[in-house]
């Protein structure tokens, strides 16, 4: 397992990792593993004229002592912006006459949710016996130009509100506490702050609401970063548990692009802000990411280290997509060329029903989708790989 969580790791919201860990788990190391460069042709739904493509490293699993059709078992992994590595049809071992369906059929038998498999410690739910006070908190690190080898990391909590409210004050009040300790669980620090929020009128109580946000400054290395949340009389709702992987870096020499988020508010910061604060606006991360259709959702990262021209600008694209994990099909939303004269930027995005509209985007409720931001450098002519951020629909109350 721990093997699996720090080799196979992907950013999916029901499992840690990819499917070339379902199949570690299930059948253990291969006899022989192999990478290969292949081309990838991907369809753009509103762009049917342009078929664009790109080399990807595959990679491929032997089983010499498993039998598939009295050849070895092969797997063949392919890598996805967002879920890592999925499983591609192998090569059929009964050639022509039965090309793929039989080893896909094989394929989907073994590459499957491991239910019965604990995510620990990468995620869990400690239960104090107490009623449950679930929440979900997020990790976002950020480069530093100043600083080199420091990560500046933006801890968000979120929480259904009505059970942290205290009737009498008509507030909502609790502890957080957060422990940093090592990969080998030793305690590096922690911090627990008390706050109380007052409601007045105690609106949207029901739902996920952004409640909190720490700053965390951390060196490169390998942390383990646990949430825990405390009501107004005591009772321990329990604590979330994730690993945190920060590699070495001194601030890049290349382009490169933040990790984003997700927001369902973004406006300009003032003097009263002193949460949610970066780059001079207020930024609240919504944790759950599920949207109702018909609001806004906004995205929010940073691009580092472009190139400047002769004039001392930069000139680059970026261009907004939206892909149907159900479908893998990719929709371009939106389209913008930039040039100013700087290097490092902070780009804010706003998506809304009728821009997904006029991009030909069937919306469905309940189903995953994924935003992609894709830089394009014009005065080099570098393109950027795309970072993700994953959401779904809700249909609206």
């Amino acid at each position: 397992m721990r093997f699996v969580i720090e080799n196979f790791s992907s950013r999916q919201f029901l499992r840690p990792w990819d499917e070339r860990g379902d199949v570690y788990l299930k059948l253990g190391a291969p006899s022989e593993r192999q990478t290969r460069l292949t081309t990838k042709y991907q369809k753009i739904e509103n762009k049917a004229d342009i078929t664009p493509k790109e080399e990807v490293a595959v990679e491929e699993w032997t089983y010499i002592d498993i039998s598939n059709f009295g050849k070895p078992l092969l797997f063949v992994f392919e890598p996805d912006v967002v879920r890592g590595y999925l499983s591609v049809p192998a090569r059929s071992p009964l050639g022509e006459i039965e090309p793929y369906k039989r080893q896909t059929e094989l394929q989907e038998q073994m590459i499957s949710w491991v239910s019965k498999v604990e995510q620990e410690p990468m995620q869990y739910f400690f239960d104090y016996g107490k009623e449950e006070l679930k929440y979900a908190f997020g990790l976002t690190p950020f480069l530093i130009r100043e600083t080199p080898n420091i990560y500046d990391i933006y801890l968000t909590i979120n929480v259904p509100a009505r059970k942290l409210v205290t009737p009498s004050l008509d507030s909502i009040r609790y502890v957080w506490k957060v422990l940093v300790q090592d990969e080998n669980y030793e305690r590096l620090f922690q911090d627990s702050t008390e706050t109380v929020s007052f409601l007045g009128s105690g609106q949207e109580l029901d739902k996920l609401i952004t409640l909190d946000q720490k700053e965390l400054r951390l060196k490169a290395g390998t942390y383990i970063i646990t949430s825990e949340l405390v009501n107004s009389t005591g009772d321990k709702g329990g604590m979330l548990q994730t690993r945190l992987v920060l590699p070495s870096y001194t601030f890049p020499k290349v382009i490169e692009l933040s990790k984003a988020i997700l927001a369902k508010e973004i406006r300009q910061a003032d003097f009263t802000d002193t949460k949610f604060v970066r780059n001079g606006l207020v930024i609240k991360p919504w944790v759950s990411s599920v949207f109702t259709l018909g609001e806004p959702i906004w995205l929010y990262f940073e691009i580092y280290n472009l190139p400047l021209d002769r004039e001392g600008k930069s000139n680059f694209t970026v261009k907004y997509y939206l892909q149907d994990l159900l479908t893998d099909t990719k929709y371009l939303v939106s389209e913008k060329i930039y040039r100013e004269a700087q290097r490092d930027f902070a780009m804010v995005k706003s998506f809304t029903d009728s821009l997904f509209r006029a991009a030909k985007v069937p919306v469905k409720s309940g189903q995953d989708y994924v935003l992609l931001a894709e830089v394009e450098d014009r005065i080099l002519g570098r393109n950027i790989r795309s970072l993700s951020a994953m959401f779904k629909f809700r249909k609206e109350n």
